[in-house]
């Protein structure tokens, strides 16, 4: 995978705000909110994270499907 300048911060990122959703029990707009990103890619994160964990993070793209 090649990996951009700025993309690592931003995984790290994808984890947090995944872990804050789920751990912490924010909503969805609640994190969307905190972040800055749209409900819709928090939720497509959480959904990866879910399913395949850290490497789930790691391969989805950042553009809306």
């Amino acid at each position: 995978m090649n990996i951009g300048k700025n993309c690592r911060s931003m995984l790290l990122r994808r984890k947090e705000i995944a872990q804050s959703v789920i751990e912490l029990r924010l909503t969805m707009a609640e994190a969307a909110r905190i972040y800055g990103v749209r409900a819709k890619i928090v939720a497509s994160w959480i959904e990866h994270y879910c399913k395949e964990g850290r490497q789930g993070i790691l391969d989805c793209s950042a553009r809306l499907r």
